[in-house]
């Protein structure tokens, strides 16, 4: 139908980009550093419109985001809840669109609990729901509340259970108990399945992806054991998924994600797909806690990832907040950095704006590729529960975080951690401790834990 459009205009062959690119960088491109996402995964540093069928890129682009725009959602922790009803008033009239709050003790008082409720109902805003514990009272409590239409509970017993041992198992039949007694709103999810376990333990984009197929395919089979259909099931849950420093391949991360999330759909059967709600956050694994303020320009970039790959929400962690209580400047920033983005680079105005890209039409697709096969290993071995007890997770998410730890000692560079460093006496020498039987997955951060390494090293030297 276009074919007749620009003809004067030859579509380059795949040496030209080569050419050009090495003249523009001088040096051939064999001597460039490629992208390595994860084992056995080489992302070339170009790709053209004939690397891939067209009708494979065509499948990618339908299971994107056909709306636009995002929620500036920030966190709230540690306030007592009395004290957040104040704070979300705040929040609402300086751009946040919704609330993830983490509040300060275990178990709100009801009516201080009904009380937020209510605020959020009357100023119609979306509330993500972080327990520090189980309550299935409390829980009950926010699913039961006739005036919350959106939002959901941040709590993902799966991931729970593999950093502390805790049941999941009861906490997916209680949800399933309340969701058979009372229906839900359509936009509000009683159930999360995050990554942000995987990445903090040391996981690689593909390996975050797998694992999260894994867990979300072990709560679906938990659920419809118990009587719901795949579609019920699928429909109650949410997905948190962080993204790091790698800004193109975060970008194809989330994209692919759509992808799997619609091939794991098609394998239950599921004739109507709902598109599944992102909620997407900046990396708290790659916070560097000796130059905090260096963690804005992560976190800026951090974040337009999320937006280019299409997240439904953003929360953009403060600069300090891994080793301190944020204050308002901190929260301040942190907001506004999606507010500019938004309002200000109008990203927020087109739906799938990394549509139509030869390499990351291309790094979706490998992602997508590599991370279903290695979910289709774990399934072999009787997914994800098997998986970890046998220590076969552990040991895998460890080895990756070695070669995370050893690329930063050779030539990966994160400022003002391995290079352009400030000499400082304020950094906190600690030691990491192992992790017993059964290896449950440790929360890391990359920056602190290159020192500890480096220190220990120093340490052992004659």
């Amino acid at each position: 139908m276009t074919d007749h459009l620009f003809k004067e205009f030859e579509i380059p062959q795949p040496f030209a980009w080569k050419n050009l690119a090495e003249k523009e960088l001088g040096a051939p491109l064999s001597e460039i550093k490629r992208w390595i996402p994860s084992e056995n995964l080489v992302f070339s540093p170009y790709a053209t419109y004939d690397g891939r069928p067209a009708e494979e890129s065509d499948s990618i682009r339908q299971c994107q985001r056909s709306d636009t725009g995002w929620l500036n959602t920030p966190l709230l922790r540690d306030y007592p809840l009395e004290e957040a009803v104040e704070k979300i008033g705040h929040l609402i009239q300086n751009g946040a669109d919704a609330i993830l709050l983490d509040p300060v003790g275990t178990a709100p008082a009801p009516a201080d609990l009904h009380q937020l409720l209510s605020l959020l109902q009357s100023i119609n805003t979306r509330f993500f729901f972080q327990p520090k514990n189980r309550d299935n009272n409390i829980i009950k409590e926010i699913y039961n509340f006739g005036g919350l239409k959106a939002g959901g509970i941040a709590l993902d017993p799966v991931a729970e259970w593999l950093q502390n041992g805790s049941d999941f198992r009861g906490y997916l039949l209680h949800i399933s108990e309340l969701v058979q007694t009372k229906s839900t709103a359509k936009n509000f999810f009683p159930l999360l399945v995050q990554s942000h376990v995987f990445q903090e333990a040391g996981a690689d984009p593909v390996q975050e992806l797998a694992l999260c197929l894994a867990t979300l395919v072990l709560d679906l089979d938990i659920l419809t054991n118990t009587g719901l259909s795949p579609e019920k099931a699928l429909s109650l849950i949410y997905f948190s998924i962080p993204c790091g420093p790698q800004y193109l391949t975060e970008i194809a991360k989330l994209r692919a994600f759509r992808s799997l999330h619609v091939r794991i759909a098609q394998c239950y059967d599921i004739k109507v797909i709902a598109e599944p709600f992102i909620h997407s956050t900046t990396s708290a694994f790659h916070h560097s806690e000796d130059e905090p303020y260096t963690n804005m320009i992560r976190t800026t970039a951090q974040a337009m990832s999320a937006v280019t790959g299409g997240c439904n929400a953003l929360t953009v962690y403060p600069f300090d907040q891994s080793f301190k209580t944020p204050n308002d400047f901190s929260e301040r920033i942190a907001r506004n950095v999606s507010l500019i983005l938004s309002h200000e680079s109008s990203l927020n105005r087109v739906a799938d704006p990394a549509a139509g890209s030869y390499l990351i039409e291309d790094m979706t697709l490998q992602l997508a590729d590599s991370a279903w096969n290695l979910f289709l290993e774990i399934e072999e071995k009787g997914g994800i529960v098997p998986y970890f007890l046998s220590g076969d997770l552990r040991r895998l998410l460890d080895q990756r975080w070695n070669e995370q730890i050893e690329a930063l000692k050779k030539d990966d560079v994160m400022v003002g951690v391995n290079k352009y460093v400030q000499q400082t006496e304020n950094r906190v020498k600690t030691t990491m401790p192992p992790v017993p039987w059964p290896p449950y997955l440790p929360k890391r951060n990359l920056a602190r834990d290159y020192h500890v390494s480096i220190s220990q090293a120093h340490q052992e030297k004659p």
